[in-house]
């Protein structure tokens, strides 16, 4: 048997040599594009490890959120059960507030008629100045004969008829 070889032209034989030289020269650049590689997945590790402590981070602050948001809604709990006790209060103290209205009416009623009564309690307190003097010289003369009324008075029940004999004539 034979071989036949394919018959190869010159074109075809300086194509290979261009590929050739190519896949040359692209083995040689191999080395630069691995070792800009490896640091581009450095970086991209580097950037990974960042992200990830930033994730942890905000995992963490969303946990202390969380938190504080269940002592929030504790809080408010606590408020709103505060709030129905005032509520309650308020609602035992209106009647109260209206007993306080109703004795405020009544005590700006009585402070109107004193009021209007003012006047005359000032004359008359003028009247019992102006007879104060008199009344006291009354008494200076009637002490006195209050001796002699007594006196007086002993004789007045001796006589017949008088307040002590009146049990005795059978009344």
């Amino acid at each position: 048997m034979e071989l036949k070889l394919p018959f190869v032209s010159p074109q075809q034989v300086l194509r290979a040599l261009d590929d050739l030289h190519a896949l040359a020269e692209a083995a040689r650049a191999l080395p630069e594009v691995e070792h800009r590689l490896t640091e581009r997945i450095d970086a991209l590790e580097t950037r990974a490890g960042q992200v990830l402590a930033l994730g942890e981070r905000i995992d963490g602050q969303a946990t202390r959120l969380i938190e504080t948001a269940e002592q929030a809604e504790g809080r408010v709990g606590d408020l709103l059960a505060h709030a129905d006790r005032l509520d309650s209060r308020i609602d035992k103290a209106e009647p109260r507030v209206g007993e306080v209205l109703e004795s405020a009416q009544a005590l700006t009623h009585q402070a109107a008629r004193l009021a209007d009564a003012l006047p005359t309690l000032e004359q008359a307190l003028s009247v019992v100045d102006e007879l104060a003097p008199t009344a006291a010289a009354l008494a200076l003369t009637v002490e006195p004969l209050q001796g002699a009324a007594e006196r007086l008075g002993r004789i007045v029940d001796r006589f017949p008829g008088g307040p002590g004999r009146r049990g005795t004539h059978g009344e």
